[in-house]
């Protein structure tokens, strides 16, 4: 009484009225302490015979089978009435009444005075609420934190056994009381959320549409079923649309709540306690509550399964890079050896679980049922455990043996054997994948492919016209074609001071060039060897040319490196000849343009042009 309904502070001075029902101080009790009994009906005893000695003689019934539950009114008409009159607060049998649900539960208001709390106490204790039938007695109340902004809904379960103990349960359940005005940075984490969401579902419907349009709707649909991605990405949308839903509950029921209890405070300053318009505002707001724990307990449910699905869909995604795609396939190739050893490991472990409870399930509390057996030898084989838990249970031999044959079939060589089936998968599936597939590279060219196609860039033709000193340090030189070009095309716009290489251009145009030259032919004409037969050509690659494959071309024909500064060997015809294709050539220019220049005027002079 004195600690859940405290009315005094540590000195003995009585507290205001408004702080009384404080819990550990910054807890406010609303309206009060339910207790609340389950009870078990009384059977007869497991061996008739016996009946005698346990005391049962003049009585057919007389034993308390906890699997029972009773819901019957038991008070004493002789013994409770009394109680009642001399307790004139309580209503007659208050507490020994079963409700709809089979439970007795008796109020305790925390805004009534101490005294009358005792009273309350010693009625119940004078009616023998609790006697041998008694299965759990719950101490249960919803509470308020305002330093927190919490609401809290506290059990303390007491469960008599029918060996004579008596075990506490403590069970604690807290919600955030408005959580966007206490933290309002959540809405647009929220709004993050619902916008990665609808991404994902536009994405998954429209590949849903795309295949029932290439295969039918029968046939596409068989093609959805037999795909697990496809079932993971459905359940993942389905318990986002949960989520979203129970979310909205929550916040719908938290309004509601907070506004019974606003008119609850309300009601107690107008009328004060005792009246029925305040027990009214009391069993709704306790309603509320309950309501509200309850629905952030199913969204907490949601919440851990959809989690759990969305990293199952990592791994999906893990599958598009090479090396994070290893650990996800070595699980896939390792599936079947694992099968048939989870069949044996699992008939080994469940005999010894078994074995464990028969032979210290009647001493120790961890091996006393099978689940707790199984759960005990789970323990052991991670080494979670204690020589202690199991000394002195039975003779030292037997503990000694059973340990001994459990370490060494299941931890030493069944453990063993699971690891050596993943790690000889491990391998095998490594063994497939490159080096250079890593995921530094991958997020290298990732960088490399975003700077190439969003950074601006300037034709490499235009490069010739420009002066040194309006070039920025950092030069990007693009150009695209669909089709080669005539290499005459490239000189047109060029400065006098390059007369002599766009007449290099020119000679080069009047040999034989065409859109539909292969590449062989257009370097060899520009070089001026037209005549070469395809046989004896040096390359043979038709036109155009993918990036991917120009760059091959290139390494393998010229010697080039992304930097003028470095040695560079650039012939004119390849210099034009890579004007005609879709490549992108990226220049670090720190001498000059003219630099390059130069050297193209001298290559020009060294093939005769």
């Amino acid at each position: 009484i004195n600690t859940l309904f405290k009315q005094t502070d540590a000195f003995g001075n009585v507290l205001p009225a408004n702080q009384w029902g404080r819990y550990e101080r910054y807890n406010q009790i609303i309206g009060g302490v339910n207790l609340v009994l389950e009870r078990s009906s009384v059977n007869k005893c497991k061996r008739d015979e016996l009946d005698r000695l346990f005391g049962c003689s003049n009585r057919t019934e007389c034993c308390h089978d906890e699997g029972t539950r009773t819901t019957g009114n038991y008070y004493s008409a002789s013994l409770v009435p009394d109680v009642s009159r001399a307790f004139p607060n309580i209503e007659k049998a208050e507490g020994f009444k079963a409700d709809s649900d089979g439970r007795y539960v008796f109020w305790m208001d925390s805004n009534k005075p101490l005294e009358e709390l005792r009273n309350r106490i010693i009625y119940l204790a004078a009616g023998q609420w609790v006697d041998l039938s008694t299965k759990a007695v719950t101490v249960s109340t919803l509470m308020y934190n305002g330093e927190l902004g919490l609401f809290a809904k506290l059990d303390v379960t007491f469960t008599f056994f029918r060996g004579g103990s008596v075990q506490p349960q403590i069970d604690l359940d807290t919600v955030q009381s408005d959580p966007y005005k206490a933290r309002p940075w959540m809405i647009a984490l929220d709004v993050l959320f619902l916008a990665c969401f609808m991404t994902c579902a536009v994405s998954v419907f429209r590949s849903l549409w795309a295949i029932m349009q290439v295969h039918g709707r029968q046939k596409g649909f068989k093609v959805l079923c037999c795909d697990f991605w496809n079932w993971v990405d459905w359940l993942t949308i389905g318990l986002g649309v949960a989520y979203i839903a129970t979310w909205i509950t929550c916040v719908v029921t938290d309004q509601a709540a907070t506004n019974v209890l606003v008119e609850l405070s309300r009601t107690y300053k107008e009328v004060g306690i005792g009246s029925s318009k305040y027990e009214h505002k009391l069993s709704d707001a306790q309603d509320k509550l309950q309501d509200l724990v309850n629905v952030y307990l199913e969204h907490r449910t949601v919440t851990a399964f959809m989690s759990l699905l969305m990293g199952v869909r990592f791994f999906h995604a893990f599958r598009k890079q090479p090396m994070l795609s290893v650990v996800t396939k070595t699980l896939s190739a390792s599936m079947k050896d694992l099968f048939h050893f989870a069949i044996v490991f699992f008939c080994i472990f469940f005999s010894l679980s078994f074995s464990g409870m028969l032979t210290f399930g009647h001493k120790v509390l961890y091996f006393n049922t099978f689940n707790q057996a199984m759960t005990s030898s789970f323990l052991l084989m991670m080494g979670w455990w204690q020589w202690e838990w199991l000394r002195g249970v039975e003779a030292e031999s037997t503990t000694m043996m059973f340990i001994a044959i459990f370490y060494v079939i299941v931890r030493l060589m069944m453990v063993n054997i699971l690891l050596a089936i993943i790690i000889e998968s491990y391998f095998r599936v490594r063994s497939k994948v490159a080096e250079e597939y890593t995921l530094w590279n991958s997020a290298m060219s990732l960088v490399r492919r975003f700077w190439r196609k969003h950074m601006s860039h300037i034709k490499m033709e235009r490069l010739f016209g420009k002066y040194d000193e309006e070039l920025p340090e950092e030069i990007n030189f693009f150009h695209i074609s669909q089709r080669p070009r005539d290499p005459q095309s490239v000189t047109d716009e060029r400065r006098p001071s390059l007369t002599s290489l766009a007449n290099a251009g020119q000679v080069a145009g009047n040999r034989r060039v065409s859109t539909e030259m292969f590449y062989w032919q257009q370097k060899q004409a520009v070089a001026g060897q037209a005549n070469i037969n395809p046989e004896d050509a040096e390359l043979k690659i038709p036109s155009p040319v993918p990036p991917e494959q120009a760059m091959e071309i290139l390494n393998g024909t010229v010697k080039w490196t992304h930097h003028i500064d470095s040695q560079t060997n650039l012939t004119v015809s390849e210099a034009l000849v890579m004007f005609g294709y879709n490549h992108t050539l990226v220049m670090n220019v720190q001498n000059s343009v003219g630099f390059l220049l130069a050297r193209l005027e001298g290559v020009r002079v060294g093939v005769g042009g």
